[in-house]
């Protein structure tokens, strides 16, 4: 809505866990770390908590795309699912074909595939999302899958990702052996102040918008005060107030656009300090909670001590006659009570109570000053969100879409999320292409279709609509067998006389690597995901298979770039052949075949010498450089399709240009 005003293409602080986003603050960077070391070290558990919003979902999908290809990974977003179907949704992600309907037969698929990744150097990762959610079976079952191993390591690297209060479930006796198992274990904090500004500059950076939107200091600071630095309330708070600069036409943001937007975002008037010292109260803090007790103790005790007092047989000023004027003698028991509340009986309380005992019962007024005073005490200490911002936010935790029972939505559950409203069937692609409202319609109906497929289902179309563009023809039945008896896509790449790269990047990276691609789409975190075929780029369009039957088998890029997470595999042809990487120290014909061709592209100038030595590896460096790669001096996977394609001399589908001649 705002982007044109500011001059920017896409919103700065969308709260989907965009890895591109990611801000390695002090403790970000080491949980990073220790995520890093736990996955190289092979070992046990690794455990890595923080509050609501703090960014684990974000800093694992930022984790991902770090991972060399090498390193296969299973995410798990849905936490309520049961033994079996939390089984059957890892070999899903791992692309294992599940034919077993048991336990036992799912878990010997998986222990297979595992031992044939080792084999071929592989490392294999689970990742389980909202683990404070699991249940007690479900966390056995996860603690017998690490005993999936060979004799010197485990075959499967399992990280567990929650909130707080997962530390509190391990630490039960019945998950004694699990606990024991956690190695690697990290906290996440929010966001210092000094943080909070970076991490705000960082995402306006990423965009390339740090001098097309201003925050002002005052409006840095409130951000921090309101949010205490939680990555999800800051991209709240910000994103309402860009939209405030946007309403007034002004692209500086100041303090009283940041005091409008927490309002909004509030949905109340004035922060509650109450709500907020409740909310400390239930974070521990145990001093507050005593006073507070201690408090209602004493008063409720006093109302009693009274109300005996005023009913009871002996002499003192509390016991009060002075109603007789209107009711005459005290009543026994019960009826003494509703003479205190009287106004004479209040008046001669005045008078002849202790005061201490007048001092110590406030009325309801006194006691909500006396909570906001507390709060505000306690404002000088790092205290926790707002609590609406919180319950804003908690309503927007990964999974809270998931069904009853859980498991994976069906298309019957997806697609009434997703909206009635579609294309009429006369609107023509082009009409719907140029417009907003168009495309999310065009969006919503390509979604409603893919989703009437299973995963395994869109990935064997997606697979053979990749083949059929280097084939050029249809695939054969005996090729959708052939397809059919492989396990999983790199064994159907290998059956096929190709090779398979997984790669988690942007569409520029796609770009760059210039070849069809299966691409991962999910709608929301707590769906399973599907696939589509990349064939073609056509301007700002994307050709993708399977189409819409009805409609054209171009999609508006911005549209599948929605539902795609950044997760491609890449079939390929190594023409060279030999080692998947070449690495400096390494000698051979392929080593040659390279230096003559960096040559041949003015980036070798010495003759060709069959060894990997530092000259050839300025060389390789000056190649990714210009091409858009990452610049390691390694020829791995990546280096060899662009390298092939600059070379011009073999044939191969491209996203974009003319093919290259027959090799």
């Amino acid at each position: 809505m705002y982007c044109a005003f500011y001059g920017i293409q896409e919103k700065p602080f969308s709260i989907t866990p965009d890895p591109k986003f990611l801000y390695l603050g002090k403790t970000h960077k080491e949980a990073f770390a220790h995520l890093l070391y736990g996955i190289r070290e092979r070992g046990g558990f690794i455990v890595v908590t923080g509050e609501i919003g703090a960014g684990k979902t974000t800093l694992c999908r930022g984790l991902l795309s770090h991972l060399d290809d090498d390193t296969l990974v299973a995410f798990i977003f849905n936490p309520t699912l049961s033994a079996l179907e939390l089984l059957k949704s890892i070999n899903e992600d791992f692309g294992i074909p599940s034919r077993g309907n048991t336990k036992k037969e799912l878990i010997d698929e998986l222990n297979r595939f595992l031992l044939d990744k080792r084999k071929e150097g592989k490392n294999t990762v689970l990742i389980l999302d909202e683990a404070q959610s699991l249940d007690g079976e479900v966390l056995e079952q996860i603690r017998l899958l690490s005993n999936l191993e060979t004799e010197t390591e485990k075959l499967l690297q399992i990280i567990m990702i929650g909130q707080p209060e997962f530390r509190n479930l391990l630490e039960q006796p019945r998950l004694l052996q699990l606990n024991q198992r956690v190695t690697v274990r990290y906290h996440l904090h929010a966001l210092s102040e000094q943080e909070t500004s970076e991490y705000i500059q960082h995402r306006l950076s990423v965009i390339d918008a740090e001098d097309k939107i201003f925050f002002s200091p005052e409006a840095l600071k409130k951000i921090w005060r309101a949010t205490r630095g939680v990555p999800r309330l800051i991209n709240v708070i910000c994103d309402r107030a860009l939209l405030a600069g946007y309403s007034l036409r002004r692209r500086h943001i100041d303090g009283k656009m940041i005091d409008q937007a927490r309002k909004e975002v509030s949905g109340r008037p004035a922060w509650g300090r109450s709500l907020r010292f409740f909310r400390q109260f239930r974070r521990g803090l145990v001093p507050a909670s005593l006073v507070l007790a201690f408090v209602v103790l004493l008063t409720f005790g006093l109302r009693a001590y009274l109300r005996e007092a005023g009913t009871g047989e002996g002499e003192g000023p509390v016991r009060v006659q002075v109603a007789s004027s209107e009711r005459g003698p005290a009543q026994p028991s019960t009826e003494a009570a509703p003479a205190v509340s009287s106004p004479d009986a209040e008046a001669t309380h005045s008078a002849e109570a202790p005061s201490d005992a007048i001092a110590s019962e406030p009325d309801r007024s006194e006691g909500g000053e006396a909570l906001a005073s507390v709060s505000s005490a306690d404002d000088a200490t790092e205290s926790p969100p707002e609590p609406a911002l919180q319950a804003d936010m908690e309503r927007e935790e990964p999974g809270s879409a998931e069904t009853e029972g859980g498991g994976e939505r069906t298309a019957e559950e997806v697609l009434p999320a997703l909206g009635d409203e579609g294309l009429s069937e006369d609107a023509s692609y082009s009409e719907a292409a140029d417009s907003g409202e168009g495309r999310d319609a065009l969006g919503r109906e390509f979604l409603r279709f893919i989703y009437t497929k299973s995963l395994l289902q869109t990935r064997e179309d997606a697979f053979l609509a990749v083949m059929q563009q280097w084939d050029g023809a249809v695939p054969s039945d005996d090729q959708k067998k052939l397809y059919r008896d492989c396990p999983d896509l790199y064994k159907a790449a290998q059956a096929f006389g190709f090779q398979c790269l997984r790669f988690r990047g942007d569409i520029d990276r796609v770009r760059a690597l210039n070849l069809p691609a299966l691409l991962e789409l999910r709608q929301g975190e707590a769906l399973t995901k599907r696939y589509v075929a990349l064939l073609a780029f056509e301007g700002t369009n994307a050709e993708i298979a399977p189409a819409l039957p009805t409609r054209s088998p171009l999609l508006p890029l911005d549209v599948l770039e929605s539902y795609w997470y950044g997760t491609a595999y890449i079939l390929w042809k190594d023409v060279w052949g030999g080692r998947t990487y070449l690495t400096e120290g390494m000698k051979g014909d392929t080593v040659k075949q390279l230096q003559s061709s960096l040559k041949d592209l003015g980036y070798y100038e010495r003759k060709p010498s069959g060894v990997f030595d530092g000259r050839t590896v300025e060389a390789v460096r000056a190649f990714q450089r210009d091409h858009y790669l990452d610049v390691d001096g390694i020829l791995g996977p990546q280096t060899r399709i662009v390298l092939y394609q600059t070379l011009q001399r073999f044939q191969m589908p491209l996203l974009e240009g003319e093919e290259g001649p027959t090799g």
